[in-house]
């Protein structure tokens, strides 16, 4: 599994909200932690997601692709139920 310092940087700057102490633990409870997942909007692209607390969960979303030698985390939030049920629709 592959995190670019690129994606860091852009999810720095797109989510504010989440402090750079956070991204170990969102990584691990969303990797490691009995994840569920759905398909993400691209094809090879899968999101992963794990409860972290009574409101929000953990989102990563994986490029899966087999033209890459390891997979690509390409994005990570922290993202509540609501927000979380209306993206599971969109998939």
């Amino acid at each position: 599994m592959l995190l670019k310092k690129s994606i860091i940087d852009r999810n720095l700057s797109r989510h504010p909200e989440i402090d750079k102490k956070e991204y170990n633990y969102l990584l691990g409870q969303s990797l490691y932690n009995n994840p569920s997942y759905f398909p993400g909007l691209k094809n090879n692209y899968i999101n992963l997601v794990a409860k972290i607390n009574d409101r929000d969960n953990s989102l990563a979303l994986v490029e899966m692709s087999e033209l890459k030698n390891c997979f690509e985390i390409v994005h990570l939030m922290k993202i509540n139920d609501n927000n979380l049920k209306r993206m599971k629709k969109r998939s």
